[in-house]
């Protein structure tokens, strides 16, 4: 019997954690996306507009980050992911997209994602999240100051 995409690439243990903290925070559940990070981990936001953070070092500023995320941003529903394994087993590459909405306005929050990860010894050591912040910005009515100064 021929295995599906999906289920071939769920043998990658990586790839499992990785889907097991997306389903969290389908869930709302911001924890367990937290506890796929080593206590050394990382997140890196490379678009992150002025004010917001560009890393985050550590589980515990991973945590405290995220632990109002529940209360900002409701996901009815994430993209089946693509993955793309790298030359580096332990690095992983995935696209996926999400339908949802801010808490606070109701507005749509529809987002693609490319995150880059890197996984040691069961857990993520360091994220690489891509994304639009003026989706984000759009979707919690926070005007972006775009005057140069």
């Amino acid at each position: 019997m021929l295995m599906s995409h999906q289920e071939e690439a769920l043998q990658n243990p990586n790839i499992r954690l990785f889907v097991s903290g997306y389903r969290a925070l389908l869930d709302g559940n911001a924890e367990g996306f937290v506890d796929m990070w080593a206590e050394d981990g990382s997140i890196e936001f490379p678009y992150a507009p002025p004010g917001f953070p560009q890393r985050l070092e550590g589980k515990a500023a991973i945590r405290e980050h995220l632990r109002k995320f529940p209360e900002m941003l409701h996901f009815d529903r994430f993209s089946e992911p693509v993955f793309h394994q790298s030359q580096d087993p332990r690095v992983l590459v995935a696209e996926f997209s999400c339908e949802g909405r801010a808490v606070a306005t109701g507005r749509p929050y529809n987002q693609q994602y490319i995150s880059v990860v890197e996984f040691r010894d069961g857990r993520i050591v360091k994220y690489r999240d891509y994304w639009n912040p003026v989706i984000a910005l759009r979707a919690m009515a926070i005007a972006l100051d775009t005057q140069e100064g």
